[in-house]
């Protein structure tokens, strides 16, 4: 499966319409086993989920060594597909620093206090 694939597969299972499953593609005619996986998983920007994130898509594939970060920012119809691959854990440490940074950066500007105290900033683990 192409970069392209995986990266569009990973979209249409969450947000994607009947109409637009491409079993071709993505190697099976199962569309409703696709639609139960989780591939949340491999998510690093969710689409619609915050005004600073609109238009972008990213994912994160891993092997044993490396992971691979896809990612695309749509302009009207197209876009293009661009990839870095890193270290494995390389990508996980980068965005905890910067959650970090971000975290410390709002306490100085806001204060101490969070707006819902219980929410911690949640970066998905491949678990084996």
């Amino acid at each position: 499966m192409s970069n392209l694939d995986k990266l569009n597969l990973v979209i249409w299972v969450r947000f994607g319409a009947d109409e637009d499953f491409e079993s071709q593609w993505w190697g099976t005619h199962d569309m409703e086993r696709l639609r139960h996986e989780d591939l949340t998983q491999y998510e690093v920007v969710p689409r619609g989920d915050s005004p600073w994130c609109d238009g972008w898509e990213a994912i994160l594939v891993e092997n044993d060594t490396t992971e691979t970060f896809r990612w695309r920012r749509w302009q009207k119809d197209s876009a293009e597909v661009q990839e870095v691959s890193l270290p494995r854990g390389l990508f996980t440490e980068v965005a905890t620093v910067a959650c970090n940074w971000f975290d410390q950066l709002r306490s100085e500007r806001m204060g101490s206090g969070r707006a819902d105290p219980g929410y911690e900033v949640r970066l998905v683990r491949r678990t084996e």
